[in-house]
This record gives C-alpha cells, structure tokens and sequence, in this order.
C-alpha cells in the first residue's frame, strides 16, 4: 500500500500506525536512511530487519551486529553533533 506524507519544516515525517505496528516500530526505534538512485529508502534498526535483510542465520554473531549498530549511531551522532539544529 502507498501512503503519502508531508515533511514538516524541521524535516520530520509520519510513518504511518499500520506500517509501524506490522514492523514493530515504536518511539525511540532508530531508523536507517538511504538516499538510493533518487530514491529515499527508511530500514529500521531492528532484529527483524536484520534477520529478513541480511539473511542472519541461527549461530550468527550478535556481537558484530551489535558493534555495526553502535558504530552506525555514533557515526550518526557526530554528523548531527557537527550540524546542530
């Protein structure tokens, strides 16, 4: 299903309820974004998305999924820290 949604003038958007609720998206859930051949592409953050994106397997190293999530953050934490508001 297609949903439409207006960017607010601090950038922000609504994710709609239904997506959020079939995804296990809640407050405070990080989102991945990717700008990908023009298009805006959103990847939450989550086990699920790991498991159905990355073909995680039974035996997989959660520590390394772990580290790349935390590296990912604070990579994402010192772009917003170096463009504060």
């Amino acid at each position: 299903m297609t949903y439409s949604s207006t960017i607010t003038s601090k950038g922000q958007i609504v994710i709609p309820s239904d997506i959020r609720k079939t995804l296990g998206l809640s407050a405070g859930t990080t989102i991945f974004i990717e700008e990908k051949n023009g298009e805006i592409l959103l990847h939450p953050a989550t086990e699920r998305f790991y498991k159905q994106s990355f073909g995680l397997l039974k035996g997989s190293n959660l520590t390394q999924t772990l580290e790349q999530t935390r590296r990912t953050d604070n990579l994402h934490e010192r772009k917003k820290a170096k463009n504060p508001r």
